[in-house]
């Protein structure tokens, strides 16, 4: 008997282009911060199997919005955090199947920039590759 092996999209990569597709090009958007003053830094935890042919990602959204001053603005990275969101959530990639929105946007201070942010999470379902 054959079998199959399913194996992971990366798809990190995948939900940075969704979202870079949706904001402006003045906002950085990665996988880890790099001191920029707007940025959107995407978590994309592929985890087990939905369906036979999809699995669940819980995706994690931590926006920075600093002003000139270097203040940051949690206002701006609320804002900025439903947009990347929304823009996954509404998106037509053929490597997501559905999503819904889990918790946030909420404040919390990042450990290692020390600056409030924005952070919400999200539940995908998505594809897997055969």
């Amino acid at each position: 008997m054959q079998s199959f092996i399913t194996g992971t999209p990366d798809m990190t990569a995948t939900l940075i282009q969704v979202i870079r597709s949706a904001l402006p090009a003045s906002v950085k958007i990665g996988r880890t911060y790099t001191d920029d003053p707007v940025f959107v830094q995407v978590r994309a935890d592929v985890q087990g199997h939905a369906t036979p042919i999809s699995r669940y990602c819980r995706v994690g959204l931590s926006v920075w919005w600093l002003d000139r001053s270097g203040v940051a603005r949690f206002d701006e990275a609320f804002d900025l955090s439903n947009a990347a969101a929304r823009a996954l959530l509404s998106s037509r990639s053929p490597k997501i199947i559905h999503g819904e929105w889990q918790a946030g946007p909420i404040s919390m201070i990042d450990d290692i920039s020390k600056k409030e942010i924005a952070y919400s999470t999200l539940l995908l379902e998505v594809t897997s590759d055969l």
